[in-house]
């Protein structure tokens, strides 16, 4: 069996396919066998795909041997130097302690010339700063139109997805992203997308396929009609004449539209929503049938671990949301439920600033949507530890139970309160 420095000195070649088909034999069956080996070929790899996305775009993509063939001048043959060069055979030590000379100054000439190369070329930002995921699959001629451009680029796989770019596919084409989270996307084909960062797209027009990682951030999906608020979930999301539908495979999602409509969807059901709409109807569904076309398209095993390796560890952990759900009694027993005028928010006191803002969704005993608000970060300041929220339109009433979901942005700020009760006023 081959040692571990024989297989050492041959792992660059094997990465580059340059083995004879023997050696790459050998190679493999060592690495199989061998964990230390195994590592070296990982770390030696991942080192090789840094390097080839670094110098990128310093990379030559034209031959120009015919070119400097047609600029050579044409020369003479040079004289034969024959006592010169019986001189040289008789005293070849003179020759070379005389040539020894100018080997330290040749040295330093071409130091400087490489210095001067690779200060023009070397590239002034990294090709991943400010990435926050990687393309990881292209089936087609899926484009990508670079913030603020107006020309499209083909989506190539183990390029780095950046803020404000859109991604497009055509007929029969598909496309794979890789966000921070981890997130992962596809689009089905005649689909148009915005990445508007990590953790929010603009669905424009088509058909998406998400998996949310849960990092502590809320994922929002805007869309024609509204938008999508997921914590941590798996689902589908298609935009078409002017309705948007959604289908939860895996967790929660609220969806909510331009006219106040909201709901919470999930798993197995599914619910499709206008902009204008005042209600939000669900339905049960097969998943997997509505699904299905996702599972057409996997990521490219390279551009997964360029991913992992490079996009991942940038991502710092955060505590997972603090989502709250009250319920609230608005009648006694025997009389009507009482006209509900305010909410009543109640925490522990923090005196500590970058508060978080909450998203307030108010439905009632059959989970219809009845209202929704904004509590302002601003409410948590200055030792605050109460605070009266007005029903919007005056009062709720004819509601037995109100349930009111607390949902943290923390858009505006990281640091959460601790509520410890939420009331109704009735008068």
């Amino acid at each position: 069996m081959a040692s571990c420095a024989l297989i050492e000195g041959m792992l660059q070649a094997y990465i580059d396919g340059e083995l004879a088909q023997s050696e790459r034999v050998i190679c493999e069956e060592h690495i199989a066998d061998c964990p230390t080996c195994r590592g070296a070929l990982r770390r030696q790899a991942r080192v090789s795909v840094e390097l080839f996305e670094v110098f990128a775009p310093c990379r030559l993509n034209r031959n120009l041997s015919a070119a400097v063939l047609q600029h050579l001048p044409e020369m003479d043959a040079p004289p034969s130097d024959v006592q010169g060069l019986n001189w040289r055979a008789k005293h070849p030590l003179d020759f070379l302690t005389r040539a020894g000379r100018f080997v330290p100054v040749a040295a330093v000439f071409l130091l400087v010339c490489l210095g001067v190369v690779l200060h023009s070329y070397w590239p002034t930002e990294e090709p991943f700063a400010g990435a926050i995921g990687v393309v990881t699959q292209n089936t087609g001629d899926a484009s990508r139109v670079p913030d603020e451009a107006v020309t499209q680029e083909l989506a190539q796989v183990k390029t780095f997805v950046k803020p404000g770019e859109r991604y497009l596919t055509g007929e029969g084409s598909m496309l794979m992203l890789a966000l921070c989270g981890p997130t992962q996307i596809k689009m089905n084909e005649n689909t148009r997308i915005r990445v508007e960062s990590d953790r929010q797209i603009s669905l424009e027009t088509g058909q998406v396929w998400l998996d949310i990682g849960k990092d502590g951030r809320l994922f929002k999906v805007a869309t024609p009609s509204g938008k999508i608020t997921v914590y941590g979930t798996t689902f589908d999301v298609r935009v078409d004449n002017q309705k948007t539908t959604v289908t939860v495979e895996e967790g929660q999602v609220m969806v909510e539209n331009h006219a106040a409509a909201f709901g919470s969807l999930s798993m197995g059901e599914q619910a499709e929503i206008g902009a204008d709409d005042v209600a939000l109807a669900k339905r049960q569904v097969d998943v997997r049938l509505a699904t299905g076309w996702s599972r057409r398209i996997e990521a490219d095993r390279e551009a997964h671990d360029i991913f992992t390796k490079v996009i991942l560890p940038k991502t710092e952990p955060l505590e997972l949301l603090g989502q709250e759900t009250w319920s609230i009694v608005t009648m006694r027993q025997g009389q009507e439920p009482a006209p509900v005028k305010a909410l009543v928010f109640e925490w522990k006191q923090s005196r500590s600033s970058g508060h978080c803002a909450y998203d307030i969704y108010v439905s009632d005993e059959k989970m219809q949507s009845l209202f929704k608000a904004r509590v302002l970060q601003t409410v948590f300041q200055n030792g605050r530890r109460t605070y009266e929220m007005a029903v919007p339109g005056g009062t709720v009433q004819n509601v037995n139970v109100l349930h009111v979901q607390v949902v943290p942005d923390r858009s505006v700020g990281d640091n959460e309160v601790t509520f410890t009760k939420v009331s109704a006023r009735t008068s």
